[in-house]
């Protein structure tokens, strides 16, 4: 009788084959980048999914990732780890919101400190930046982006924004995004996979290379 770690062993190595599993510590990413390898490896399935960093981690280790989108680089022997583009943090508010009255330019978290914002329950990294920073703030959190986007248009409570999820989600409806200032509100993205499958990503890590370019 096989063992389970052989049947397991077995069934990963049949979906990788047939698969490839992104996996990002944050949902930016994950909005573009399944269908750029989709249109670079057509005759694979592309499926990805949100999960902590350490979990990415053990991921690539078992095979239930195929790449990983972190928010650090790495050195490690096993894996083959390369820079891709940065996000940054917006306040999206509407027009009669002070930050857009006087026209700022930018804001930090601390003037924002104490707002109650909308924001995704599922954010990643994210999460965890906007509560450090803004540990006054009361944040209403909704699960489904799309439900979301309709309580912004409908709502005058600031929400959350990224250049990224600006340029590939519905544009909002008389709201005014303002970048945030402050050296968290930018996150430099790595994308890491297995060392013997980097000839493999070729194309998909020159591709990488030349979006860090325009970056």
């Amino acid at each position: 009788m096989k063992k389970i770690e052989d049947i397991l062993g077995v069934s990963l190595f049949d979906r990788s084959s047939k698969t490839i599993a992104i996996g990002s510590c944050v949902p930016g990413p994950l909005m573009e980048y399944p269908g750029i390898l989709s249109s670079l490896y057509s005759g694979m399935a592309i499926v990805s999914e949100m999960a902590e960093e350490s979990e990415l981690l053990t991921g690539l280790r078992s095979d239930r990732f195929q790449l990983a989108i972190l928010a650090h680089p790495l050195s490690d022997s096993d894996l083959y780890c390369q820079p891709c583009e940065s996000e940054h943090l917006y306040i999206s508010v509407i027009a009669a919101h002070p930050t857009a009255l006087y026209e700022k330019k930018g804001v930090t978290f601390r003037e924002m400190d104490g707002e109650t914002f909308l924001m995704n329950a599922h954010i990643g990294l994210w999460d965890q930046i906007t509560r450090r920073n803004m540990p006054h703030s009361k944040l209403i959190l909704q699960s489904d982006t799309e439900a979301l986007l309709e309580v912004i248009n409908a709502s005058t409570l600031p929400s959350f924004a990224t250049d990224l999820t600006l340029r590939v989600l519905p544009k909002r409806v008389n709201r005014v995004n303002i970048p945030f200032t402050d050296d968290d509100a930018t996150m430099r993205y790595y994308c890491a996979c297995r060392k013997e499958r980097t000839e493999f990503f070729r194309p998909w890590f020159e591709l990488l290379t030349d979006i860090c370019r325009t970056d």
